[in-house]
């Protein structure tokens, strides 16, 4: 079975999203995957794999990121399995940030869909109310020029709107138009993980990417989060600032230490440069399963 997800509210099409994450993690544990097609190595990896029958079971869950990314050869061959995924047991789940004009493969991927669910962005009034209540389950809220920041992000970006908007729910602050990204953002994502909280590590990582950040500036700051907390869960804080060593403490009460410690050593080996080609991949799938 396929689905389809697209369209310009991106902040409603990531809860969805997030739920089959869960339904995945819940149904086939680790005998899924996820690649996102703008990291070509990897595609270009997982296409390759396409055409056999799952290694995991009966049927296939896949999760593929910006399919229109894809080469030709790549597009050929994904569209040459959408006919088999539609008729069998498997769960594939496509996700687009918008629909595609004239776009071959995306019109394949729509015919074949069991359900394509667009997520149009609509008029910023219209969203007020969704913003409201997400804002208030978030226990959030927005200073007069901050929503008003809001609201022309909405009408000259509209996926920006969403980066911004999550980042506020996230418990940042919505940025200038003019502003650089601040690299504080790297820590939420690091923050998220600590809690032990895998959907939204997840999303953190998508909304960095979005906001201009590269895979190997995520992973640096990451890599420096765990190893605070690696070395907070056997005592060694005293060269941390204050705060660092506090919030790094805290968070490590989370794990017992050899799990920080085998988190750390994972993270180790994805610094080899042989590998850098699929740092995102590799990263994505340690958030998603340690």
């Amino acid at each position: 079975m396929i689905y389809l997800l697209y369209g310009e509210n991106t902040s409603a099409s990531r809860r969805v999203l997030e739920k089959f994450l869960e339904r995945f993690r819940r149904e086939a544990e680790a005998g899924w995957k996820y690649v996102n097609c703008e990291d070509e190595p990897a595609a270009e990896e997982f296409i390759q794999g396409l055409g056999s029958r799952s290694l995991f079971g009966q049927k296939d869950y896949y999760i593929i990121k910006y399919p229109t990314a894809l080469s030709d050869a790549a597009r050929e061959r994904l569209g040459a399995v959408l006919e088999r995924w539609a008729k069998d047991a498997s769960v594939v789940v496509f996700y687009e940030r918008m629909a595609p004009a004239k776009d071959k493969l995306f019109a394949d991927i729509k015919k074949y869909a069991a359900k394509a669910e667009e997520f149009p962005l609509g008029s910023f009034e219209k969203i007020l109310p969704l913003i409201r209540d997400e804002l208030s389950r978030h226990q959030r809220s927005l200073a007069p020029k901050e929503g008003e920041q809001l609201r022309a992000w909405h009408d000259e970006n509209p996926e920006r709107f969403w980066s911004e908007f999550e980042k506020v729910l996230l418990g940042g602050n919505v940025s200038e138009r003019s502003s650089v990204i601040s690299p504080n953002e790297l820590f939420s994502l690091g923050d998220f993980w600590a809690k032990r909280e895998r959907s939204r590590a997840f999303l953190a990582f998508e909304k960095l990417r979005e906001r201009g950040f590269e895979p190997d500036n995520i992973f640096r700051a990451f890599l420096w989060h765990v190893k605070n907390l690696n070395l907070a869960a056997r005592g060694k804080t005293k060269d941390m600032k204050p705060f660092v060593a506090q919030k790094a403490r805290e968070q490590a009460r989370n794990f017992n230490e050899d799990e920080l410690a085998d988190a750390y050593e994972s993270l180790l080996l994805m610094s080899d440069p042989r590998g850098r080609d699929m740092l995102e991949t590799r990263l994505l799938h340690f958030l998603l399963t340690s």
